[in-house]
């Protein structure tokens, strides 16, 4: 008789703990649309839904998250602003403004036309180029871009 109530004991423990952890799943479980993808902001105010890069940074700093940091450019997402800085750093500007943008439009997975919506800044350094060191040269792809050699 012991043995038949510590059986329908541990039965009845057992039927509850899977009955919780399928409410869970059900209701409290994070959505994974939710975690693969964030809303970000653009220059007219509306969102665009990209990639959950976050998960993928080399390293952040109170203000913002460092997307990639390559001999070619670095690329910088501000957390505050929800903005991105895209940092030529190497000649020929122009190879290396196409290999950042490809790295972010496979990294945001989106296309041409929504990344030109984002708050996207494409700079270089006077030690790079004296000449368009300061300037906005913007995504090539984009209306305003500067035509770089």
């Amino acid at each position: 008789m012991n043995m038949k109530k510590t059986l329908l004991i541990f039965a009845a423990i057992f039927m509850l703990s899977v009955i919780i952890t399928g409410v869970y799943f059900a209701f409290f479980a994070p959505k994974l649309t939710a975690q693969n993808t964030i809303q970000v902001p653009t220059t007219t105010g509306q969102t665009i839904n990209v990639n959950n890069f976050s998960k993928d940074i080399k390293g952040t700093t109170q203000t913002s998250q460092i997307m990639a940091d390559t001999n070619q450019y670095n690329i910088v997402y501000f957390n505050a602003d929800k903005s991105f800085l895209v940092t030529l750093n190497l000649m020929p500007l122009k190879d290396s403004r196409l290999a950042a943008e490809q790295f972010l439009l496979n990294e945001l997975n989106i296309d041409q036309q929504a990344a030109c919506q984002l708050k996207i800044s494409v700079k270089t350094i006077y030690s790079v180029s004296p000449d368009y060191a300061g300037n906005e040269l913007g995504l090539s792809f984009c209306p305003n871009t500067v035509l770089l050699p």
